[in-house]
């Protein structure tokens, strides 16, 4: 088209939210076109074929092209959407919406389901319904029938609410096995065998074929962003690059964009694509984000969503994908309380790319579609994840406290292991054989100090902080080789009320301040809190810079109880500063950018911000951060003379 020519009104033709059921606005896909008339028209087997696929990724698109006669005439497509079935009851229900389905999609007047229905009174669904295939298969000899349903999920949930028996999914695998020239495409997110009700859909494994369906080839992308608007619309050159760069090929996104540009072109009254237009588009879907986009991040895992906002953070550096190792390193230097650990993130991030969220290359990853990462990066980021996460405080079992800590509890509790051992020896005098003590192993000790055994009034106790030992005075007691008694003799019992317990803390960061029931511990991790009664304790740590975590701790008569406490960093606040027209931005006096829209962080406490610009000169503000912003606190600048 001439770019000189007088602005003409476009007239939208992209699709958002309802399958594409035109050919005209439908592109790409013929690999899985091809694929499915390849092993359905050579009429030996029949098939169960699975598009697998995440939603908006174009699996029912794919099905209404196929029932408006993409594979060809040999074949007769049916359509069968679950989500219409909601109100079914039984199995009767169920085919009584396919048969409906199969006489309206035929239009055949020698197909009728008042038949179908009277049989079905008699006889029963089944019987009635195969009865109906056979009248199609003898009306259509040379024809393949193919019952398309969509969110085959479905069918397995009317099965856990008792609204399907597992009779269906058997009478189908009959069907599949039977002359019948019958086979099934099912869309659904994941593949019959990770299906949770394996057991199932077990009948129809050896039966299936999948395809995945992912994002749109570099080229039909291309083609989809120009060609529906080629007579009406002109693209700079690399602005259609840049759609493709901001959806990497995401049908959904792709058509969002695209509509969102023609929208955008009409109210301003161009028919030429600038840069600076897709970029208008892009800072109005942040601003108000898609409910596509809400759903992917609401129905992360915190863990997945803290890995989605780091690689967002990363990834705005550089156009590279993010290796493993520069992800752990981000989190060890942000320095927030949260423990990396290599073999969950890397179990994370492939859960990630097993939801097409991010791809890989080698050991390194990122997030293909740059519109999903800039709003993740602006609404989305790594201090709102970790404040938002769980609080870190655990209570491990005893086995459960990590080596490395279980090393340093071990010098801690030395001498407290022979202690016990020399209490053992002196109070226990055996009857008919020469006993030896059991060697102080960490096993035994767990054992002995859950209920320590009171100390007799005339034995008295030390152990030496360096090398631990046992100092026995005033009345010495050793085992007799020779001496014979009955009974063992045991220690007094306590009452339950008055029986010593522990609470084994270590925390994170080490300096931290640990207070127990409102007192100071003056000692650093770990610290062994002993001789407590039973009942509630309060553990409070805190430090400056860090929010502070106070947990209850309610303890039973005798128990040791170890915790785990992490402190995290107080998160900065975010920042978002948007100009008009375009000026220098400094914050602090340190420059930032030129620019008319400028996000990051700053910590709490007082900023200045200047504004510079060569027509409007120099303005400057004074905003104040709280230690507890987690939003963004939004900044608009309006420059005048």
């Amino acid at each position: 088209m001439d770019p000189e020519a007088e602005f003409k009104r476009i007239s939208n033709p992209y699709i958002v939210g309802n399958p594409i059921k035109s050919g005209e606005m439908f592109y790409g896909r013929q690999e899985e076109f091809f694929f499915t008339k390849r092993k359905i028209e050579t009429g030996d087997k029949n098939y169960v074929i699975v598009f697998c696929g995440e939603r908006r990724s174009g699996k029912t698109s794919i099905l209404f092209q196929i029932l408006s006669g993409k594979l060809g005439e040999a074949f007769l497509p049916v359509l069968i959407d679950m989500q219409t079935m909601a109100g079914l009851h039984n199995d009767g229900d169920f085919f009584g919406e396919i048969a409906q389905e199969i006489c309206r999609t035929l239009k055949d007047s020698r197909v009728d389901l008042q038949d179908y229905t009277t049989r079905t009174l008699s006889e029963g669904p089944y019987k009635s319904f195969r009865a109906l295939l056979d009248k199609v298969f003898a009306l259509y000899p040379r024809k393949h029938l193919i019952l398309m349903i969509d969110e085959y999920e479905m069918i397995e949930e009317k099965f856990n609410e008792g609204s399907l028996s597992p009779d269906v999914i058997t009478f189908f695998a009959g069907l599949l096995e039977s002359s019948c020239s019958v086979s099934f495409i099912f869309t659904g997110s994941r593949h019959l065998e990770q299906r949770q009700k394996i057991e199932f859909w077990r009948v129809l494994f050896g039966k299936s074929l999948y395809r995945r369906i992912s994002f749109l080839s570099h080229e039909d992308t291309l083609r989809l962003i120009a060609e529906p608007v080629r007579e009406v619309v002109a693209f700079d050159d690399g602005t259609v690059e840049a759609i493709y760069r901001l959806t990497a090929g995401q049908p959904f996104y792709t058509q969002v964009v695209c509509q969102s540009l023609i929208d955008h072109l009409n109210e301003v009254k161009k028919n030429r694509v600038e840069a600076s237009d897709i970029e208008a588009v892009t800072e109005d879907i942040l601003r108000n984000p898609l409910p596509q986009m809400i759903y992917i991040w609401n129905s992360l895992a915190d863990m997945e969503r803290l890995v989605m906002s780091v690689l967002a953070e990363l990834q705005h550096q550089t156009e590279a994908f993010i290796p493993v190792a520069k992800l752990l390193r981000f989190l060890k230097e942000k320095d927030s309380g949260f423990a990396a650990n290599k073999k969950v993130l890397i179990t994370t991030l492939e859960n990630l790319y097993e939801r097409e969220l991010v791809s890989k290359k080698e050991d390194a990853y990122r997030i293909p579609i740059e519109l999903l990462s800039r709003w993740i990066r602006q609404e989305q980021s790594f201090w709102k994840i970790i404040h938002e996460m769980t609080p870190t405080v655990t209570v491990p079992q005893v086995g459960e406290i990590s080596k490395h800590r279980m090393v340093k509890l071990g010098y801690a509790l030395g001498g407290a292991v022979v202690v016990a051992l020399g209490i053992f020896v002196a109070t226990n005098i055996l009857s008919k054989k020469e006993i030896n003590p059991p060697s102080p192993t960490t096993e035994t000790l767990a054992t002995n100090l859950t209920s320590p055994a009171p100390l007799p009034e005339d034995l008295k106790i030390t152990a030496a902080d360096s090398n631990p030992a046992v100092a026995v005075t005033e009345k010495p007691v050793a085992p007799p080789k020779s001496e014979i008694r009955e009974e063992v003799k045991k220690p007094p019992d306590l009452p339950a009320r008055v029986m010593p317990g522990a609470i084994i803390v270590t925390w994170q960061p080490n300096a931290a301040n640990l207070f127990f029931n409102d007192k100071l511990v003056d000692t650093e991790s770990p610290a062994i809190l002993d001789t407590l009664q039973a009942g509630e304790h309060l553990l409070r740590l805190e430090k400056a810079g860090y929010l502070s975590q106070e947990i209850k701790i309610v303890l039973a008569a005798g128990e040791r109880k170890p915790v785990e406490i992490f402190l995290r960093k107080v998160p900065p606040a975010y920042l978002d500063i948007r100009v008009v027209p375009f000026a220098d931005i400094y914050i602090d006096g340190d420059f930032k950018a030129k620019t008319s829209y400028f996000f990051t962080e700053v910590e709490p406490g007082r900023h200045v911000i200047k504004l510079a610009h060569a027509s409007f000169g120099d303005t400057t503000w004074t905003i104040a951060a709280g230690s507890a912003d987690t939003s963004r606190l939004i900044h608009n600048f309006l420059l005048k003379n």
